[in-house]
């Protein structure tokens, strides 16, 4: 996993506090093999670990966490492109190609340094998953930049976090950290066939799709089907989306998640 931190100065205080404890929590609950790197980004971003298994460096990773402070601005283009080439390296060593990557984005802020446009962000963590990085974003406080950080989690098919107080961050990464390393289930699609006459009104636990939406789904779906026939040899079988109906697509369904359509028709 990817952990991509913001240490602005708007992070000072209790909210860098609280970011130095969570990191320090995942490291303790990954295992040995588990692939761990940290970049952290303020008007500028710098890898504070380079990927690598965390076991044999477990101690000295949570003694750098520890040496994180607040200060600049919000570079959150920067964070995320050191962390996705980090994530590409990561891949191109022994066994990486059939590791999960999943980069943890956390934030209290505004992106004001670098490029601050909401859909370049949007398209690098789209791009990254179709290289196979999951990407999930954790806002912190009322400050941040929610509808960025929510896109970014959609393009880059991974959980989006409100946290309302930076006591939850620990919390929120161990949560996600389970549902995305180890999913039970991925790329998940249920596909619905309403009879002749029947015409749906509402859905609930959904949304209707844009086109533009519609075809980054789209693209999400044929990347992990693609990816999954070369770790697995399963069988590309939807590469082609000719059936008929309403389509519902999760990326990816961990052993505890719950997920709740309700269709209203006439």
């Amino acid at each position: 996993m990817f952990l991509v931190m913001d240490t602005s100065g708007s992070m000072a205080g209790a909210a860098i506090d609280n970011a130095r404890k969570a990191a320090e929590s995942v490291v303790k609950r990954l295992q040995d093999t588990d692939t761990f790197a940290l970049v952290t980004f303020s008007s500028d971003a710098d890898l504070l670990v380079a990927s690598g298994p965390i076991g044999p460096r477990r101690k000295e990773v949570l003694e750098r966490i520890r040496t994180v402070e607040a200060v600049g601005g919000t570079n959150i283009s920067a964070g995320l492109d050191l962390a996705y080439g980090e994530a590409r390296h990561a891949q191109t060593l022994p066994g990486g190609d059939n590791a999960v990557s999943v980069a943890l984005l956390l934030s209290d802020g505004q992106a004001t340094a670098g490029d601050t446009n909401a859909n370049a962000l949007a398209a690098r963590s789209s791009q990254a998953f179709q290289e196979g990085i999951q990407t999930s974003a954790f806002g912190v406080g009322t400050q941040f930049d929610a509808p960025l950080m929510s896109t970014v989690a959609d393009r880059g098919a991974g959980g989006y976090y409100f946290l309302a107080d930076s006591s939850q961050i620990a919390k929120a990464l161990a949560t996600e950290l389970d549902a995305r390393l180890r999913p039970v289930a991925t790329a998940v699609e249920l596909r619905v066939r309403l009879g002749d006459g029947v015409v749906p009104t509402k859905v609930y636990g959904s949304k209707q799709l844009s086109q533009v939406e519609s075809m980054a789904v789209r693209a999400q779906e044929v990347a992990i089907d693609q990816r999954e026939a070369a770790k697995k040899d399963i069988a590309q079988d939807r590469q082609e989306d000719t059936q008929s109906g309403m389509r519902f697509f999760l990326p990816a369904f961990a052993a505890a998640d719950k997920h709740a359509t309700l269709l209203e028709v006439r």
